[in-house]
């Protein structure tokens, strides 16, 4: 049986709360190859080691690094380093795969990868899930320039390399092929969720009958995402509809205990669940009237994991990315409104709007949905995925 390895320092189990993108895609995969996941044993959302455990489907091989407590740090980038040599020699002394599928970034991770598989002639495919460096390209400004081209050079040198290249949006597809001299141009496959899945969690809630008009934000609370613009733009309503509303979020960071009091100080009606498992997480989604993507300025996220659960629970979408593809998703659906980055402003009036308009609410998230199930549905949209591993593996 063919073998394929599975590379990334970042995943969730389904026992770890998760819904990730490589565990479903080695499930599909174990139906005909031998697969294996090739992970750290540092959850980088818990910043906590995990157990060894093990699948029904395809091997897990947990590989140590010491971990950190701070995304931006040095031992997060001493943390990275010890688990790519790591890497490195289990590829050395492992039976020599037919593919590898590689989780990008950590960029030096992808890098060693693809060395070893060229030296070797192994074939491999990124999936390019965020930027790197460009995503976080505001901490360079503290720092000398020549850093953040040496870390490009590499980034250019695994989207050159790479033999194929799946990402997440078509974004991330075309920064990388500014570097390939390859015909193909990439393959784009959205996140996603199990919608089979998510509409069988979602039956088993009972619709809410509180008369409140519940906003809903889930993910990190960290300095990526504008969470304090929905305090400003709920306090801006008139009396009569803040009283209406409750913000709930559904997820932890950083920032959550800075938010708390925030929300307390605007005297806000807000409910901060934390981070909870992705099942409980569905549940909570669906009894809420309105999501929000309040992303700030600068910021390199694409099609992130939250709006394709927005899509599939059929809430309508506030949005303040900048991202031209999922702002253009949004007007094709007519399933949400854009404003402006920064616009307490603007957010309070799409606020106001949605909360006053229920049939407008209901039209814009039932236009969601459709979104979800075309394009966010995993049963239909990683077969592409499939696909590309198949062909590649059958030109042998």
């Amino acid at each position: 049986m063919r073998k394929i390895l599975i590379i990334t320092s970042y995943i969730e189990f389904p026992w770890e709360k998760g819904n990730h993108r490589y565990c479903y895609l080695a499930d599909l995969l174990s139906e005909t190859y031998d697969v294996e996941i090739i992970t750290s044993d540092f959850v980088h959302t818990r910043k906590a080691h995990r157990p060894v455990k093990g699948s029904d489907t395809y091997k897990i091989s947990l590989l140590h690094e010491p971990g950190y407590k701070n995304n931006i740090s040095i031992m997060r980038v001493i943390s990275h380093k010890v688990f790519e040599n790591r890497v490195g020699k289990y590829l050395k002394k492992c039976k020599k795969p037919d593919l590898i599928y590689i989780g990008v970034p950590p960029i030096g991770l992808a890098k060693k990868i693809i060395r070893f598989a060229l030296k070797e002639n192994v074939k491999t495919i990124i999936d390019v899930q965020d930027m790197w460096p460009e995503g976080f390209e505001f901490v360079f400004h503290f720092v000398k320039w020549r850093i953040f081209n040496f870390l490009r050079n590499d980034a250019d040198y695994v989207y050159r390399n790479a033999e194929k290249v799946i990402a997440v949006s078509d974004t991330y597809i075309n920064r990388a092929m500014r570097v390939r001299n390859k015909k193909d141009k990439g393959t784009a496959v959205f996140l996603g969720t199990d919608m089979h899945m998510f509409d069988g969690l979602a039956k088993q809630v009972k619709n809410k009958h509180d008369g409140k008009v519940h906003i809903v934000y889930v993910g990190t609370i960290g300095a990526s995402y504008d969470l304090k613009l929905l305090i400003d733009s709920v306090a801006a309503l008139p009396g009569e509809v803040r009283g209406l509303i409750v913000c709930e979020f559904l997820g932890s960071g950083p920032d959550l205990e800075e938010l708390q009091r925030y929300s307390d100080k605007k005297k806000i009606s807000a409910v901060y669940y934390g981070r909870i498992p992705y099942e409980d997480m569905v549940k909570k989604l669906v009894q809420c009237d309105i999501a929000v993507n309040l992303i700030k300025y600068g910021t390199m996220q694409s099609i992130i994991n939250k709006v394709g659960d927005y899509a599939m629970a059929g809430l309508p979408v506030i949005n303040t990315q900048n991202n031209d593809e999922y702002r253009e998703l949004i007007d094709t659906y007519n399933c949400g409104i854009n404003c402006t980055n920064g616009s307490a402003e603007e957010v309070s009036a799409a606020i106001l709007k949605l909360t006053i308009d229920k049939d407008y609410r209901i039209e814009l998230g039932k236009n969601n949905r459709r979104l979800g199930e075309e394009l966010f549905d995993r049963a239909k949209t990683y077969p592409a995925i499939v696909e590309t591993i198949n062909s590649m593996i059958d030109e042998e």
